[in-house]
């Protein structure tokens, strides 16, 4: 009671100039605390807030943008492979997706058959053993997977003429199948006729 008397007393005896100036520095103590704490409290995390959704902004942007480049570049591959069908289709003969021996060696019996040789014997070995027609997943969509070059290889043995036997051989290099003749032996057979044993590779890609 006697210090609120005294301070009372003080404030009385002091002249309003003073009373004002002192006032006015409790005002702007007491602003700036209540703005350093509205700053710390709300403006700090509001900006901090903002900034983290600016920058995932920019990497939405980023993503779309890439997204878009690489949809187009799909839909320029599309296009170029509707125009060159026939150019896919040569590749796809050329080296096929499975390696099974049956096709390569039906491919040999039309070759020899169409050259006039004769077929005395056909052997063809393939290194895959895979089963796929279990695997839906690759026989719905067979380009997806990750394919590596493999090589099936197989022997022959022919009769015929010169002629006839040069002629199956260029049939051999001119088939849309890859074939690579990798040995090659010619004997005589009968009158007129000669014998030729070749070993043959081919190609395929297998995932």
């Amino acid at each position: 009671m006697a210090d609120s008397v005294i301070q009372k007393k003080l404030s009385i005896g002091l002249p309003p100039q003073i009373q004002s100036a002192r006032n006015s520095i409790l005002e702007i103590t007491l602003l700036v605390v209540i703005c350093s704490l509205f700053t710390w409290f709300v403006v700090l995390p509001k900006l901090a807030e903002y900034n983290t959704k600016k920058d995932l902004l920019s990497t939405i942007k980023e993503s779309q943008n890439k997204m878009a480049d690489d949809l187009q570049i799909m839909r320029t591959l599309a296009s170029d492979l509707k125009v060159h069908q026939k150019d896919v289709q040569i590749l796809d003969d050329a080296l096929p997706l499975d390696g099974k021996a049956l096709y390569l060696e039906f491919l040999v019996r039309q070759l020899a058959e169409s050259s006039g040789v004769i077929l005395g014997d056909l052997n063809v070995n393939s290194k895959s053993n895979a089963v796929i027609a279990g695997d839906t997943t690759l026989l719905a969509n067979p380009y997806k997977v990750t394919r590596s070059l493999q090589k099936l290889s197989g022997n022959a043995f022919v009769t015929g003429t010169l002629a006839q036997l040069v002629n199956f051989l260029k049939k051999m290099e001119n088939s849309g199948r890859l074939l690579q003749v990798s040995a090659l032996e010619i004997s005589s057979a009968q009158a007129g006729s000669l014998g030729m044993r070749l070993t043959f590779d081919s190609y395929y890609l297998a995932p």
